[in-house]
């Protein structure tokens, strides 16, 4: 960013320096040239007065001594009179040369010429009538505006080229020209270090938002970068940055409770294993106590499996790793699936699903996802709802959305739980005794959820009857990156004229 400021606004600064010096450079020499030609036409208007026209006779009148830089040998400019085609007089610097001049020009003319002597010159080429002497009411008087002129007099026009060398303007252009590079030399090292100067002080936020960024670690995660003192246009990304870092604590804050849970959850498991393991070694030969051993490590084990593959489930959710296999699928048969794994658990503690779905039940999303929802909530519901209580669930499809609810007595709950619901190993305390659940159902749920593009909404009303429901789009909507084979010809289906190819992943 410092290379690319210094390069823009330095590079840009000097060339806007460069192009006024030029500029400045140019009207400087305009001026100079006008004054030149203004010099140029004046003495060509004197010389001009000089002609007169007597009784039809073309009359020179030069003063040499007021003149001499036309004289001969001494003079270094030069003019020239013509009569028409006819040299009426020349200075005596040209000797017997002539000045070139445009034939057919009518009005006063410069132009850029080599002189006699090899010098580079230029010069002024005008037309004029001499002036008439008449005789008037007072005497003789000269007249040179026409409207005064009497009547039977032809005045004959004159051309006259008046030249002179350019050196010593040329020498003064160059100088100008000098001074403007030698000040836009100097303006352009002052400016380039001033610009240098200007970019690293403004850059100085960033800089030190840099080092106090650098300076942050996995202890130091409570810091916070934003401050008064930083400027309007860095405060935005400092305050972005605290957010960030808000995130990452918490992130942080999130695995080590989940490493801690982790650790909690699997050593009463395996306490018990080990203490299973000493019983068995104390007394081989007890055949019932050895049947009774394998029994218990055989459902230890299976809770330690059920935990495991709860945990590696959710992080492959959360990681976005998991393919998305898109399928028909009856949601009342999958409800029905999901309850008969539960069932004979439920059939424990009296627990009946009441089970009622509206409309067209076909739904197309990823059935294993869809299962491991509907077998984590109803298992949550059947664990939790009291003894000999429905468990309700009503669904609906309409259109293009679906809507699943799933209510149960929940007595055990109070509103200020529904925000814990969800977080990872988070149950009530009278739940904690349960070696059936780790808390990770509702997690699960919410992480799967949000792969298939679902919303999860936990709700409690005032006679403490729980309510979990899960709603989002009938057509599961893939990204690019996701898809893969769909396994059923049906999910090619559309809905409203909706382009629903079940070309998934």
């Amino acid at each position: 960013m410092r290379r690319r400021l210094l390069l823009l606004v330095g590079g840009g600064a000097l060339l806007l320096l460069g192009a006024g010096s030029i500029l400045s450079a140019v009207l400087v020499e305009r001026r100079f040239r006008a004054g030149f030609d203004r010099e140029l036409r004046s003495k060509a208007n004197l010389l001009a007065s000089l002609v007169e026209q007597e009784h039809g006779a073309l009359q020179v009148e030069l003063p040499g001594d007021l003149l001499p830089e036309f004289m001969p040998v001494r003079g270094r400019e030069y003019f020239q009179f013509w009569d028409g085609e006819r040299t009426l007089l020349r200075s005596g610097s040209l000797g017997s040369r002539d000045l070139p001049r445009a034939r057919r020009a009518r009005t006063t003319r410069f132009a850029d010429l080599r002189l006699p002597d090899g010098r580079r010159g230029r010069l002024v080429q005008i037309h004029f009538l001499p002036r008439v002497e008449i005789e008037g009411s007072g005497g003789l008087e000269w007249v040179v505006s026409s409207d005064r002129m009497p009547a039977g007099i032809d005045r004959r026009p004159v051309v006259l080229v008046v030249a002179r060398g350019i050196e010593e303007l040329a020498r003064t252009i160059t100088g100008v020209r000098l001074s403007l590079t030698g000040a836009g030399l100097v303006l352009a090292a002052g400016l380039l270090l001033v610009v240098r100067w200007g970019v690293k002080r403004g850059l100085r936020p960033l800089r030190q938002l840099a080092e106090r960024v650098a300076a942050l670690g996995p202890q130091t995660l409570d810091a916070r970068l934003d401050s008064p003192e930083l400027p309007s246009e860095v405060a935005p990304l400092a305050a972005r940055l605290d957010e960030l870092l808000a995130r990452l604590a918490e992130a942080f804050e999130r695995e080590k409770r989940f490493s801690s849970d982790v650790a909690h959850e699997l050593r009463t498991p395996v306490a018990e294993l080990r203490s299973l393991a000493e019983v068995a070694h104390r007394w081989p030969e007890d055949r019932h106590a050895t049947q009774a051993f394998f029994a218990d490590v055989g459902a230890v084990a299976a809770q330690m499996e059920e935990l495991i593959g709860n945990l590696l489930a959710l992080a492959r959710s959360d990681a976005g790793a998991d393919a998305l296999w898109v399928q028909e699928v009856s949601l009342a048969a999958a409800v029905k699936r999901a309850w008969e794994r539960q069932e004979p658990r439920a059939a424990e503690r009296g627990v009946t699903l009441d089970l009622a779905i509206d409309g067209d039940d076909a739904l197309f999303t990823d059935a294993a996802k869809l299962d491991l929802i509907l077998a984590n909530l109803l298992a949550n519901a059947a664990a939790y709802a009291p003894v000999g209580s429905p468990v309700s669930c009503r669904g609906e499809v309409d259109g293009q959305r679906f809507r699943l609810a799933i209510a149960n007595a929940a007595p055990q709950l109070d509103p200020g739980d529904l925000p814990l619901l969800g977080q990872r190993f988070w149950r009530k305390d009278d739940a904690r005794g349960d070696g059936r659940h780790a808390g990770l159902g509702l997690t699960l749920v919410r992480s799967l959820a949000n792969a298939l593009g679902y919303a999860v909404d936990f709700r409690l009303d005032g006679e403490r009857r729980f309510t979990v429901e899960v709603s989002g789009p009938r057509v599961l909507a893939v990204p690019a990156a996701l898809r893969r084979p769909a396994t059923s010809p049906a999910a090619a289906a559309t809905a409203d004229g909706a382009d629903l190819k079940p070309v998934l992943r």
